[in-house]
């Protein structure tokens, strides 16, 4: 070889040198935010696990910033998920009032990622810990001059208040900033979706009332857009006014009608938040406006809490579908004896359809077993083959009078022409006592996991917020609308980021095949590439190629745009899929 060719081999050379330097030494554009990532996707904040016990009665002050950190070093932004603490800057605090283990929940962000972290606090008992009580009114001695009586002026009544007897002050609507749906592996609000094997849980950020009453956060869920409950009545806003509406928050807006023609039902404190009082005597929440939606159903579900208010009341009315003008059409829910097959019915619902009995079936543990003035949680369930009735989240042995485990019933009757809470509509109408509340009406058959959570959220005081994983169905896309409420007025409400449930399988490929046109692979002929047995459990599989040649991509760049993705965070949109550098943008 003369010495041009050297020179030339020589050049080539460095040219080679310099492209691989650049390629794959050159940083500058892969660290800048607005171009290509390397293939390291940024890891959400850590929680350092700590053994952390408190007192009770004394408050506690911990800096979260010591709980916590990011390992890319970002500044970590910190809100709570505890209406009884406080945070300033990074220190949160609180104090326990009891002697049972405190929950703080965490939501952390290093303005990619959001983690959710409910933090479990040991309460040490203090025997000589004194909740505080109102102070008793000073005596004035009788010779003491009458001191001038100040202006009055308004206050609120305490913020955990939902009694009617209360004077409340409410000037201000409540207000939230955002309504988040996460689910437990924390994928979901970053990705939005999630794998049928995660549950999912609302999460509520920047809740506030400027009148410092308690908020209570009213939920909606929705499966692919669709309020899942036909009727969704958590009484929160004190209506008084006969005839008053009383509002439905799902979408199909079936509003219930305080009193009607008799006296009012009276606003009370709820096992959750607010509930209505029935006297038992003239006491009703009219929901016929809704009847077209309820009536002519086979499957439903009736759910509800309920606390007596006496100890001895046994006939009490909850809910009823009717022919007004005749007793041979009805469908109705009780607690107590109802005078019909059995002596000692304790739930019964009964369904008459032409004069005939259609189903008849009831809970047998005596008809005052639910009068001790506690609060119980009822489910109603028919239509799916397996009828039942849930007490506190348990399913309990069922007696029939009339039908079966399996017979179809649940508002199919005859000229409906009123749909009632806390009473019966018959032409001698009849009134149940006791409190109400969280009463919802489904037009669909729930699920033995789906009355548990829905039990668990209610006792710890929530509305509906966390839906079981066994409930996620592949392909489904669900959100959850949250309004707020103070007791007096509801805040504007804010619909949730919407999930995908996709599966937890990742597709597969049995085999790759790459043939030529005649099977002799000459220069003169084409080659073609064959995907075998190429499956997936969600759907169609695109199958994504990358033509190497002697063992190199031929494109620097592969952008297929086939995962859909919303995220705007930097390397949440696709893969670029090389044999140069996997690297996302």
């Amino acid at each position: 070889m003369g010495k041009e060719g050297r020179s030339k081999v020589v050049i080539v050379l460095l040219l080679l040198v310099f492209f691989a330097y650049f390629l794959f030494s050159w940083k500058i554009p892969w660290q800048s935010p607005s171009g290509l990532q390397t293939a390291e996707s940024n890891i959400p904040p850590v929680y350092q696990e700590q053994n952390i016990s408190a007192q009770q009665g004394t408050e506690q002050s911990i800096n979260l910033s010591e709980w916590f950190s990011d390992p890319e070093g970002a500044n970590l932004t910190f809100a709570l998920d505890t209406s009884d603490a406080t945070l300033e800057g990074d220190v949160v605090k609180f104090t326990p009032t009891s002697a049972e283990n405190y929950v703080l929940t965490v939501i952390v962000s290093d303005g990619e990622n959001t983690v959710y972290k409910p933090i479990t606090v040991l309460v040490e008992e203090n025997p000589e810990y004194i909740a505080p009580e109102s102070e008793p009114p000073i005596e004035e001695s009788a010779n003491a001059p009458p001191e001038p009586e100040p202006t009055p002026e308004p206050e609120p009544a305490p913020a955990s208040s939902r009694d009617s007897s209360v004077e409340r002050t409410i000037f201000v609507a409540p207000t939230i900033g955002q309504a988040l749906l996460n689910s437990s592996d924390n994928t979901a609000v970053s990705q939005n979706n999630a794998t049928v094997s995660q549950e999912l849980t609302a999460f509520f950020v920047n809740v506030a009332d400027s009148d410092g009453n308690t908020v209570q956060n009213i939920t909606d869920w929705r499966r692919n857009g669709t309020s899942i409950a036909l009727v969704n009545l958590p009484f929160e806003t004190n209506i008084s006014t006969a005839g008053g509406a009383v509002e439905d928050y799902s979408q199909f807006n079936l509003a219930a009608t305080l009193g009607v023609g008799a006296s009012n039902a009276t606003f009370a404190e709820g096992k959750v938040g607010g509930a209505y009082r029935f006297d038992g005597t003239d006491d009703q929440l009219n929901l016929t406006a809704g009847m077209s939606y309820i009536e002519g159903l086979n499957a439903g579900s009736i759910e509800f809490w309920y606390k007596s208010i006496d100890t001895t009341t046994t006939y009490i009315p909850i809910y009823s579908v009717n022919d007004k003008d005749a007793t041979t059409d009805f469908a109705s829910l009780f607690l107590g004896d109802t005078s019909a097959s059995w002596t000692n019915e304790s739930v019964s619902f009964l369904h008459r359809r032409g004069g005939t009995g259609r189903l008849e079936v009831a809970v047998v543990n005596g008809n005052a077993y639910y009068k001790d003035l506690a609060w119980h949680h009822f489910v109603i369930i028919t239509g799916n083959g397996n009828n039942s009735i849930f007490v506190d989240g348990v399913p309990h042995n069922l007696s029939y009078a009339v039908g079966s485990a399996t017979t179809n019933e649940f508002s199919d009757i005859n000229n409906v022409d009123t749909v009632m809470v806390g009473s019966r509509d018959l032409p001698s109408d009849e009134f149940g006592a006791g409190v109400i509340d969280e009463f919802r009406v489904y037009n669909r058959s729930l699920t033995h996991h789906e009355v548990v959570q829905l039990y668990r959220d209610g006792n710890g005081g929530n509305h509906s917020r966390t839906l079981a994983s066994q409930e996620v169905v592949l392909g489904d896309v669900w959100s959850v609308n949250v309004t707020p409420n103070d007791g007096g007025q509801d805040g504007a409400s804010v619909l949730s980021n919407s999930v995908v449930i996709v599966s937890t399988l990742l597709p597969t490929i049995a085999q790759v095949i790459l043939n030529s046109t005649s099977g002799n692979n000459t220069v003169s002929e084409n080659l073609t590439v064959y995907i075998i047995n190429a499956t997936d459990s969600f759907g169609p599989v695109q199958n994504i190629t990358d033509w190497r040649r002697n063992g190199t991509s031929i494109s620097v760049l592969n952008m297929p745009f086939e995962t859909n993705t919303t995220s705007t965070v930097s390397g949440a949109i696709l893969r670029v899929w090389t044999s140069w550098r996997g690297v996302y943008v």
